[in-house]
């Protein structure tokens, strides 16, 4: 639930009024437009208003070789466009700079022989493509596919907490298989870590960050490094 309003909620913000966008802000009906009682001004989203602004600010600019002309556009855009303006062009360009540093940190891993156990470049490299797969989510079909297999980080510590509430609250196994115990609080894994002590470890912000396998998680939802 909490996915689906922060996406319904972004797309909004990108791309309310997109419908209109190649019209001229003095040709909108009033149907067009959409007014904001709260902001107390006529609102758009983000997309929206860099549309407009290339079809009618950029694009004939630089057919007729008239810079200028750009320049006056944009002067004539109120304080909102301009800030829709650059949200849209801010968000496009840190995209642009965080696909080549993903290229340069899996270099730097190949250079580096690929260590199974070099996690920081991992983690740099998984960090960097989810950023870059939530920038470009709702402008990229491949990456909005992505993002709604795998959307909410909440849901993996719900499914955390509710493992180790089964852990404690049903400490005797009346039934144990291998390697287990009649006393549930002493089963260890196959690397003899005990169980609910790994289980509760998980509910730890900064230790499940830590106790994450990023290359695995990079192969998992970004494809094979190799």
């Amino acid at each position: 639930m909490m996915f689906k309003n922060f996406f319904i909620s972004g797309a909004q913000y990108r791309f309310h009024g997109i419908t209109n966008a190649l019209k001229k802000q003095e040709d909108l009906s009033d149907d067009d437009r959409f007014y904001n009682s709260a902001e107390k001004e006529y609102i758009e989203g983000t997309y929206a208003t860099f549309t407009r602004f290339m079809r009618h600010g950029v694009i004939p600019a630089i057919k007729n070789f008239q810079i200028q002309y750009l320049k006056e556009n944009y002067n004539n855009l109120s304080e909102y466009e301009k800030a829709n303006l650059r949200k849209a062009t801010a968000e496009f360009a840190f995209t642009a700079i965080l696909l080549p540093s993903v290229g340069m940190l899996l270099a730097a891993l190949a250079g580096d022989g690929g260590d199974d156990d070099d996690e920081l470049l991992y983690f740099a490299i998984y960090a960097n493509r989810r950023l870059t797969q939530e920038l470009a989510q709702f402008r990229n079909p491949l990456e909005m596919t992505k993002m709604l297999s795998n959307p909410v980080a909440g849901s993996r510590f719900l499914m955390n907490a509710l493992t180790f509430a089964e852990d404690v609250v049903t400490p005797i196994n009346f039934s144990p298989g291998k390697n287990e115990n009649v006393f549930g609080y002493l089963d260890e894994n196959s690397k003899k870590e005990n169980i609910m002590v790994k289980h509760g470890k998980k509910l730890a912000p900064i230790w499940t960050q830590m106790d994450k396998n990023y290359k695995q998680l990079y192969g998992l939802q970004f494809g094979k490094l190799k």
